[in-house]
């Protein structure tokens, strides 16, 4: 063969060589751009798994937290309510057990709040009167006389204590049951506040 084929045919094989050599380098380049690209896209993808998934813990952590406060404030006031209860409770016991004195006041400062105006009818509550002298209903009614009242007797209450002043179609309860039922009614949103330390049922 001729020399300067020769050489020629080197200088292309040479050519092509370096031509394939680079092409092969900038596919390898590529490949790795890609590849790093995609790296840092799967890392990029993981990192924000991975925050969504802390946002998550944290939202259902505080969610948590939050259900139980709200147990907890529910029992407390449950609780504060069953007191507030059984206080009444008492306090009603009590006021059945005036002695006669007391009750004789109780007695004139409830029936100087209705006008003195017609004939009332009045029940004594039985559990009151079980437990007054017996004289003293009449006392009462002589009390009411003297006041400017006129007063008739009627049957004790059954289960009460304190009085009822009736003239149809007019009742006055002075029911002990009637009267701390709408005093706890009034005031017991302010009981709840003090029992739960500022709470009250919607803390």
């Amino acid at each position: 063969m001729d020399p300067a084929v020769t050489k020629l045919t080197q200088y292309i094989e040479r050519q092509a060589q370096a031509e394939a050599d680079l092409i092969l380098q900038q596919a390898q380049e590529e490949a790795l751009r890609r590849q790093t690209a995609g790296e840092r896209e799967q890392a990029d993808w993981l990192a924000r798994q991975q925050e969504l998934l802390a946002k998550r813990n944290l939202q259902a952590t505080v969610e948590r937290h939050q259900q139980w406060q709200q147990e907890l404030t529910r029992q407390q006031a449950a609780e504060a309510v069953r007191l507030v209860d059984a206080l009444f409770e008492q306090l009603e016991q009590e006021l059945t057990r005036l002695p006669g004195r007391a009750f004789q006041t109780f007695f004139m400062r409830s029936l100087r709040q209705v006008p003195p105006s017609g004939i009332y009818r009045l029940a004594l509550g039985q559990q009151s009167a079980a437990r007054l002298p017996q004289l003293l209903p009449d006392q009462l009614l002589e009390m009411g006389r003297q006041a400017g009242y006129q007063l008739q007797p009627e049957s004790a209450i059954p289960q009460e204590g304190g009085f009822v002043l009736r003239q149809p179609p007019v009742t006055y309860s002075f029911l002990f049951s009637d009267l701390l039922s709408e005093l706890k009614k009034n005031r017991l949103p302010d009981i709840l506040q003090q029992l739960l330390g500022g709470e009250g049922l919607n803390g």
